[in-house]
This record gives C-alpha cells, sequence and structure tokens, in this order.
C-alpha cells in the first residue's frame, strides 16, 4: 500500500452528525467523496479513530448521538475496494471501557488505542490507559504503559517512528 490518500469518516457539524467518507489525493491536494455500497450498521459517529490498514478503514469508538451522548460498543471496516461496511466480531464492550476523544494508530497488524473520555451517567472520566487490537483476528489485548507522569488529557495526537527497532509510540497530550 502507497499512502498517497487521507481519509475523513464521519463527524458531526452544528446541526447533526454527518456519516460521509472523504479521501484526499496528497499529491493532487483534492478531495473526493467515497460511495458507501451498503450502510453502517451503527449510527453516524464523531469523538472516534479511523485507522488505514490493507485497503480498509478501521473505525473505532466515538459518540454516536449529538445531544444525548451514547458511546459505540462495536469496531466497523470500510473496505475500500468493495465499498462496503462490515462489522467484525470483537467483543470490544466486555474488554475495554467504551472511549470517545481517543488516538489510534497502526503498528504492523495492530491497532494501538491510548487514552479518551468515558461517560457514565453524570460520572466522566478521562482515561490513561492503551489497547491493542490485532487487525487480522480481532482480538484485544491491555497494553502496560510507562509515563513520565499522570497527566491525563481528552485530546492528543500521536507520532509513530518506524525506523526503529523497538516500538516508540509516543502520546502527547495536548491541554
Amino acid at each position: 500500500d502507497n499512502y498517497e490518500h487521507a481519509y475523513i469518516i464521519g463527524g458531526k457539524d452544528a446541526l447533526s452528525n454527518i456519516n460521509d467518507i472523504w479521501t484526499l489525493d496528497i499529491k493532487k491536494y483534492t478531495w473526493s467523496k467515497i460511495e458507501q455500497l451498503n450502510n453502517s450498521s451503527t449510527d453516524k459517529r464523531y469523538g472516534h479513530t479511523t485507522v488505514y490498514f490493507k485497503k480498509k478503514l478501521i473505525v473505532f469508538g466515538g459518540s454516536s448521538r449529538y445531544l444525548d451522548y451514547f458511546y459505540m460498543t462495536d469496531l466497523e471496516v470500510f473496505d475500500l475496494v468493495t465499498k462496503k461496511w462490515i462489522t467484525p466480531n470483537s467483543f470490544t464492550k466486555n474488554v475495554l471501557k467504551l472511549r470517545k476523544n481517543h488516538v489510534a494508530e497502526v503498528v504492523g497488524s495492530y491497532m494501538i488505542i491510548h487514552g479518551g473520555i468515558h461517560e457514565d451517567g453524570d460520572k466522566r472520566e478521562i482515561l490513561n490507559d492503551a489497547y491493542m487490537l490485532n487487525l487480522t483476528n480481532f482480538k484485544w489485548n491491555t497494553l502496560s504503559i510507562k509515563t513520565e507522569s499522570d497527566i491525563k488529557e481528552d485530546s492528543s495526537i500521536q507520532m509513530y517512528n518506524k525506523n526503529k527497532n523497538v516500538l516508540d509510540l509516543d502520546i502527547f497530550a495536548l491541554g
């Protein structure tokens, strides 16, 4: 796979959630809307992550209701070749806390997620945990993370350095 495109799925505008898929051709700087031949099996979402893996877009987490927060329990895959959605059986809800505003990165054949926000009724928790999803069998594993501080934020960016022999996933919190 060559990385000549960036992808955006869903989100929200001033009035509602949306479920469009757009791609940016990085060389031409042009946007195109991608046709979806079937509907996603869940509600439109925002606060989720999308990663690219072997001509598929892997969508995880987020919230689906605009005013009444409802966290997503599923993992969805959009196949860029067939233009269809599939929902793998990943048992997400039983393994990790549901979340939005987390970060995700593909490392080899794994998606690593970190942090985010979990809300249950009036209780809001900013997460500082990490999980790894095997993208070939869709099984989750807990990761042990080592941080220099216990500062938790609800938004962050990440960088992955592919040129090292060891995993170097740097998570930066933005306040």
